[in-house]
């Protein structure tokens, strides 16, 4: 466990960050959602919304929101956050406002170590083909996609989707289907290490409830599962 030290200045924090990965703040005064706000804007340049969506947040107020709406009884895989996208933010911050009286933890991990640790011959294919995020929104299949984009309409969708290098599909029903490709692996900008960082598991079909992945595939198929990520070549 890492010793406790004081950081006199956001420099001191930026470096902490970067030899570190993650800092836990004590006694920083914040005690709801408008203090958390201000105290993480002191710590970064540029807000990011949130966008090209992968799972419901509430909002709370301002740039804060919920960690996830999804339901306590199923758990998310460790993820890079915005991974699937073709933008990410740079440091994420977490508050716990009512502590759960049980279970509630959401575990971080270095995607330096990460990639350090899984077998180089898997790691060389992803890095060869990258990860292809497959998705399905609406009716009852995933979330609507005008929450995940943010958008009223779908000339807008599909503005953003080209934009994005997202490929879209849309069904009957006013359904959307999206395929998109990434990288599964990145050199830090910062750093300068290579890390683990894509969805290939949280947006993998096995990470979907057992029940209800066999449901959909024996209703429907595989392609039109919520979401399911697959080698970029497919």
């Amino acid at each position: 466990m890492l010793e406790p030290h004081p950081l006199s200045s956001i420099e001191d924090v930026n470096e902490r960050l970067r030899s570190d990965g993650a800092i836990l703040f004590h006694d920083v005064g914040v005690s709801d959602a408008r203090s958390f706000e201000e105290f993480a804007g002191r710590h970064i340049s540029e807000w990011m919304g949130y966008q090209d969506r992968a799972t419901k947040r509430g909002h709370i107020e301002g740039h804060v929101h919920t960690s996830t709406d999804t339901s306590p009884a199923f758990s998310i895989a460790l993820h890079c956050e915005s991974s699937f996208t073709s933008r990410w933010p740079q440091k994420i911050f977490f508050y716990c406002h009512s502590a759960p009286t049980s279970g509630g933890r959401t575990p971080i991990c270095d995607v330096r170590c990460v990639y350090r640790d899984i077998d180089p011959g898997i790691r060389a294919k992803f890095e060869r083909l990258g990860v292809m995020y497959f998705r399905n929104f609406g009716k009852g299949v995933g979330m609507d996609w005008r929450e995940v984009f943010q958008k009223a309409d779908r000339q807008s969708v599909d503005a953003y989707c080209a934009s994005h290098a997202i490929h879209t599909e849309w069904l009957d029903d006013d359904r959307l289907r999206t395929i998109q490709v990434r990288p599964a692996t990145l050199m830090h900008p910062i750093v300068g290490q290579t890390v683990w960082f894509n969805h290939a598991l949280a947006l993998h079909k096995s990470s979907l409830a057992d029940s209800l992945m066999k449901t959909l595939m024996r209703q429907r198929g595989e392609s039109y599962l919520p979401h399911n990520a697959y080698y970029g070549s497919g």
